[in-house]
């Protein structure tokens, strides 16, 4: 449903849950339409040269664009809008009891672990029926259905204060033809993510002879967040959306 669409027929609690969700999704279709365009503009190329100092044959990036921070913007948007959406469901249950009053800061909470859960400060839930609170302390990102959870109040937190990283990162897979056919060794691909620094290796390998070396299949995304941090793809919010759907859905009955 489009956001006109709740607008033009708003009358149940959850309606702005939804309405965050929708517009989240708008976000979200110009964040991958956008992506899809630099990744079109082809701005990574891998390139294979020889290093004397450590004398291995190594492929690397070459980085010819680097991610426009637009893009970060817009994911940002996209990440606030999917947060926002369980903060309202939050302040729609708060409602629900007449013996408490809500709270200036009621928020959906999450929570990496479920002993951090149970001691989170009252003021989160306050107004929320206790018979709720077991609901959300299932969808929380220690449940694998919605790991996702993290990342998306880490980077909604990180998005209030400066704009979300776009980086890149990569997948390779070459053939590599050696002469003399016995002349290479010590073939080595990277052993962590590789991001996408103007001269970061791919793989290494060894050769006393010539190789000539056929990149079969070069795919590389785009992720959102601090390289040290577990970021989120474009997939990655769709998915989202997915979840943040079924947990606004389990609570409808609450307000029948």
């Amino acid at each position: 449903m489009t956001a006109a669409a709740y607008l033009g027929a708003m009358s149940h609690p959850l309606d702005s849950a939804y309405l965050k969700l929708v517009r989240a999704v708008e976000h979200l279709e110009q964040t991958e339409a956008e992506t899809q365009r630099f990744v079109e503009s082809n701005p990574y190329v891998p390139i294979v040269d020889y290093d004397f100092e450590s004398m291995e044959h190594l492929v690397r990036i070459r980085v010819i664009g680097e991610p426009p921070m637009r893009l970060g913007l817009l994911a940002g948007d996209t990440i606030h809008n999917l947060r926002s959406a369980l903060d309202h469901l939050i302040y729609q249950l708060a409602a629900l009891d007449p013996d408490t009053a809500r709270g200036d800061k009621t928020q959906y909470p999450i929570f990496d672990d479920p002993e951090k859960f149970d001691a989170m400060p009252t003021y989160y839930l306050e107004g929320v029926p206790d018979r709720y609170r077991a609901m959300l302390r299932t969808a929380q990102p220690y449940n694998p259905r919605y790991a996702l959870l993290g990342p998306l109040a880490r980077l909604d937190n990180r998005d209030k204060y400066r704009l979300v990283e776009p980086i890149a990162g990569s997948t390779l897979m070459a053939t590599l033809y050696p002469d003399p056919p016995d002349s290479i060794y010590d073939i080595r691909g990277a052993d962590r993510v590789v991001y996408f620094e103007d001269g970061a290796v791919l793989a290494r390998f060894r050769s006393y002879g010539h190789v000539t070396v056929e990149v079969r299949d070069f795919t590389y995304y785009i992720r959102f967040g601090p390289q040290a941090q577990v970021g989120l793809g474009t997939d990655g919010m769709r998915l989202l959306v997915d979840r943040i759907a079924e947990i606004l859905a389990s609570f409808r009955a609450a307000f029948d």
